[in-house]
């Protein structure tokens, strides 16, 4: 097995006043400052890849000797900002996690969906799937006639796939790493994913698709979804304390009195500090069922045409939650519908059936009274970092 590595949880990069980029290994080290070739180095490490995989993005963008880009990883390595992957998990997230894929199978309505889809679209066609898994989708397109077939997966659950296409009698090419990292002889037709997650957005969809889209996916191709709505819709939480922002500040301002200390610059950090820092769930969500809990309508934050390159924002110029229940508005669930064509529609929408995809809660930093009829402005965001990319749904 090639050895692979991604950048550490322990990692903490800072800013410093001259403009460079410093990093520690720990919270409570100084940060060290880093050169500017570490960035780029760093950012290829973002998932767990091999030096090859590595050097061969980086060299994209940037003129660099192999020798040199394995001294630095090997220094890199030694400071603790790069770890090994671990061959068995050999993804953030735990994507090869058996599991994981066996609630996915397990979910009928997500199978049937893309199954009802590929077998619209494949017969005949060039197809590449991206993510693919234990090989499922893959499998359904040469079963549906796919002229040919191209499955990308980067974590260890390949070994699972390369099993299934051979006990299946498929002639698929299996290509291990990331599709970022992999070229193809011609184009693909058609374009099968599903790397979307609880956060509609949080496995890097947008920027896998967009590199796709430029060098995978021929012109005039399809893909599988195609386009992708992103909603939400606003939840009641009860009077009994939970630890948002404004409980967790009560909490810090009653240490005045137990300790006979004047703790106000801990409660005013608390405070200003950015959700998620104290944002648990109500009780009422370790139940099934959320439809009493829920009170506004749908609010499409995001529609996202998958199958052009943006040209604006796809994002609500002015989203905002219309209030159909009075209670407590205290956060969102945020869920998608995925287009997979012009007449299929995968959901993980609350109010309809349950899937494997979880209702994914997001707190605001303010619990708000809301009456019936009340409109209630968002503030929607999509932040980055090194290991991807994530939606923050807040009070405007």
């Amino acid at each position: 097995m090639i050895p692979r590595y991604v950048v550490s949880a322990a990692l903490r990069l800072t800013v410093l006043s001259s403009g460079r980029l410093a990093a520690a290994d720990s919270m409570w080290r100084a940060p060290r400052e880093l050169g500017p070739e570490a960035l780029p180095i760093l950012l290829a490490f973002a998932r767990p890849a091999s030096i090859d995989e590595a050097l061969a993005s980086v060299r994209r963008d940037h003129d660099m000797d192999r020798g040199a880009f394995v001294g630095f990883v090997e220094k890199l390595t030694e400071q603790n900002f790069l770890a090994a992957a671990d061959a068995a998990q050999v993804s953030i997230g735990g994507f090869a996690a058996l599991d994981v894929h066996l609630r996915m199978l397990r979910d009928v309505y997500r199978v049937l969906a893309y199954k009802v889809a590929i077998e619209r679209h494949v017969q005949g066609k060039s197809v590449l799937e991206i993510g693919c898994g234990t090989g499922v989708l893959s499998l359904l397109a040469a079963k549906a006639g796919a002229r040919s077939v191209v499955a990308i997966e980067e974590t260890s659950i390949a070994d699972v796939a390369e099993h299934m296409f051979e006990r299946n009698g498929a002639k698929i090419d299996l290509r291990r790493g990331n599709s970022r990292d992999v070229t193809l002889d011609e184009p693909a037709e058609v374009l099968i994913h599903e790397i979307i997650g609880n956060d509609p957005l949080g496995e890097d969809l947008l920027p896998i698709l967009a590199d796709a889209r430029r060098r995978l996916l021929a012109p005039g191709g399809r893909m599988i979804p195609g386009r992708l709505q992103v909603a939400c819709v606003g939840f009641h939480v009860d009077d009994r304390p939970w630890l948002g922002v404004r409980e967790a500040t009560r909490r810090a301002r009653e240490l005045d009195s137990l300790y006979g200390l004047d703790f106000s610059a801990f409660a005013e950090a608390i405070e200003d500090s950015p959700p998620p820092a104290f944002s648990r769930l109500p009780p009422h969500f370790d139940s099934g069922d959320l439809s009493q809990h829920l009170l506004t309508d749908e609010c499409i934050i995001a529609d996202i045409d998958l199958q052009h390159e943006l040209e604006e924002s796809p994002f609500a110029a002015s989203p905002a939650l219309r209030v159909e229940r009075a209670g407590r508005l205290g956060g969102v669930l945020l869920y998608f519908r995925a287009h997979l064509d012009e007449e299929t529609q995968l959901t993980n929408a609350p109010f309809l059936q349950t899937t494997h995809w979880r209702h994914w809660p997001l707190m605001f930093r303010q619990v708000r009274e809301v009456a019936v009829g009340d409109v209630v402005p968002l503030r929607v965001k999509l932040t980055e970092a090194l290991t991807g990319q994530s939606l923050v749904v807040d009070l405007l």
